[in-house]
């Protein structure tokens, strides 16, 4: 017996180096609750919670006092240390600060703090649709104008600023021969609402440009849109100052490619033609836009999904300093949506939203998130460096779903689990993102216990819980196909399950309605409470513990004969720690690893041709 480890428990001051120690305050009679995960490997992944009951005679923790500036989402930390190692159990952020008098009101005073982790922050954020947030990254003070009104509750012919910077609406200006604007014609099921068919022949949508000006050796000022169109001619899209002369312009042109015009002083000094053709009625993200030098030259770009389409320079900074007051769109019988105007460093970025939904690699589209959460380009997600990615490396995601409203610990989760793996927020604050094959590439276990350690809530349990024999798995924006298994049928009846992943291909699709109904078809025994006295291990022992995380190995041994089996393997999927003046508990929800134990090419034990080739999706 090593006895109860050394503990901190620290606030923060908003500068992340948590000066306030308040360690002397915790009532360890009550003490420390830390609980991590979920229950087993098919349950969503909770947010972690952190409970602490303080001294508060003095008042320093109620809500408002200025001795730790005490608030509602203060960060909290808690570190442990045992054997000389000191682990960071809980990072979070608070959510009560509840003031209590259990022995009557003027005895002593305690607070019960309550704190959650990250991940609770991001179930409350939600995105808008990500076209749009994939072109606010780029053009933080741009006006996106969906084109997507719903025609049965317009009131006002006009489609609004949907970004979030309350810009103006463009209004309908004129309505050409071809009849009015039809908002909901055109199906965009690659991006999910409708957008606008304009019907040719004047139909015009014009509105307020933003003041984008022209800024010597500064970035572009341009306009991104998504376009479909079977028309090779007729004007698209322009930004102008009506008062100086001053336009930029988009046409269709002959082929079906772009033209870029650039005007000013009511002269033309500069087009470009784009190299696509993109008159083929499928969505194409377009980006247009100038920018000037100080090396006395102008540059034009045009960007078609994602990839710079066309450039080129021409000599003169005509326009620099100048401003795009209004905006017009149609003129030509295109379908258009999304429309945008603003500055950025690079016009092609603007335009990736639509070709990236499809073929992200899992980093590149966590990335994305990333930068949409935080508005930073570096990713907090940290993953996990010592697997595979499978969708890296064998093949791409497929669309994202519309995430309009979607919070983004969901659409993080939906990715996620097309790669097959697991994310979760780890004791330092830190998100941990696991490859699919995380877990056949635990070899040996993280730690190893006896039964004899184990305390009177461990139980065996087999039953029909975790069966999966008909999978109905359907694919983001594409088909749905159902696998089953027979033998499993036949002996414990039908035991369906229904997913949805954002991949690529029906082949992956197969492949993971397979393994589901391989791995699960049929009952195992598992231990669901490994309950553990912590107080009673070696400091060695004590130190494992606090190094396990979710997805780890841990190894039971000597089991009775009654369980079944002499030795378990399982994989961590969540626990609960109790620390008090006399008592530390550790209590595991765990699961099968041998359900995971899957064909590692190249390891000599599970890469064993013949023996050890279940393979999984």
């Amino acid at each position: 017996m090593s006895g109860p480890p050394t503990v901190s428990v620290k606030l923060d001051d908003g500068t992340g180096t948590y000066p306030y120690d308040i360690t002397a305050y915790v009532e360890m009679n009550d003490g420390i609750s830390i609980t991590r995960g979920r229950t087993d490997q098919f349950d969503n992944i909770q947010p972690s919670t952190l409970k602490i009951t303080l001294n508060n005679n003095d008042g320093r923790f109620t809500q408002g006092s200025s001795t730790y500036n005490t608030r509602i989402n203060q960060m909290v930390q808690v570190k442990y240390t045992t054997n000389s190692v000191t682990t960071t159990r809980f990072t979070g952020y608070v959510q009560e600060w509840p003031v209590e008098w259990p022995n009557g009101m003027d005895k002593q005073a305690v607070t019960q703090m309550v704190a959650v982790d990250r991940q609770a922050k991001m179930q409350r954020y939600k995105f808008r649709h990500y076209v749009v947030e994939s072109w606010r990254a780029a053009f933080p003070g741009v006006a996106i104008h969906a084109l997507d009104e719903d025609d049965s509750s317009r009131t006002i012919d006009a489609a609004t600023d949907s970004s979030g910077n309350n810009l103006p609406s463009l209004e309908v200006f004129e309505t050409g021969v071809g009849g009015a604007i039809d908002w909901q014609g055109a199906d965009g099921t690659i991006v999910g609402p409708k957008i606008a068919q304009f019907q040719g022949g004047g139909d015009i949508l014009t509105g307020d440009c933003s003041a984008q000006t022209i800024v010597l050796d500064g970035g572009y000022v341009g306009v991104t849109l998504l376009l479909r169109t079977e028309a090779v001619n007729g004007e698209v899209c322009r930004i102008r100052n009506p008062g100086n002369g001053l336009e930029l312009q988009l046409f269709l042109s002959s082929g079906g490619h772009l033209l870029s015009v650039l005007i000013v002083g009511g002269v033309q000094v500069g087009s470009l033609i784009g190299v696509a053709n993109v008159a083929d009625g499928k969505p194409h993200a377009v980006a247009f836009g100038v920018r000037t030098a100080s090396t006395g030259n102008t540059s034009l770009i045009l960007a078609v999904d994602g990839s710079t389409d066309n450039t080129t320079s021409f000599s003169g900074t005509g326009g620099t300093g100048q401003t795009f007051t209004e905006m017009w769109v149609g003129g030509g019988q295109h379908a258009i949506g999304y429309v945008g105007h603003g500055y950025s460093t690079n016009t092609s970025t603007h335009s990736s939203a639509i070709d990236a939904a499809t073929g992200d690699s899992l980093s590149a589209r966590l990335a994305k998130y990333s930068l949409w959460y935080t508005g930073s380009s570096s990713t907090f997600f940290n993953m996990d460096a010592s697997v595979n990615l499978a969708l890296d490396v064998f093949g791409g995601m497929g669309p994202m779903i519309d995430t309009t409203g979607l919070p983004v610990w969901d659409a993080v989760i939906n990715s996620v689990t097309a790669e097959g793996g697991l994310v979760f927020f780890d004791g330092t604050g830190a998100a941990r993102v696991q490859g699919r094959y995380h877990r056949s590439a635990e070899t040996s276990p993280d730690l190893t216990l006896t039964a004899y350690e184990l305390g009177t809530a461990a139980k065996v349990s087999a039953d029909n819980q975790h069966i999966i024999n008909v999978a109905n798995m359907t694919r983001t924006m594409g088909g749905t196909i159902q696998v089953s298994n027979a033998t499993s049928i036949a002996r414990h009846d039908q035991w369906p399950t229904d997913r949805t992943l954002e991949v690529d291909t029906d082949n992956q699709l197969q492949d993971a309605g397979n393994w589901l109904c391989s791995a699960f078809g049929e009952p195992s025994n598992r231990i669901m409470d490994v309950d553990i006295d912590v107080l009673t291990l070696t400091a060695s022992q004590q130190a494992s513990i606090m190094a396990l995380e979710l997805g780890d190995r841990l190894q039971i041994t000597n089991m009775p004969s009654q369980a079944g089996a002499s030795t378990y393997d399982l994989i961590v999927e969540g626990w609960t720690e109790t620390l008090k003046m006399t008592e530390w508990k550790f209590s595991a929800n765990t699961t099968d690893w041998d359900l995971e134990s899957t064909w590692i090419l190249g390891n000599a034990t599970y890469g064993s041709l013949g023996t050890t080739t279940r393979l999984h999706y």
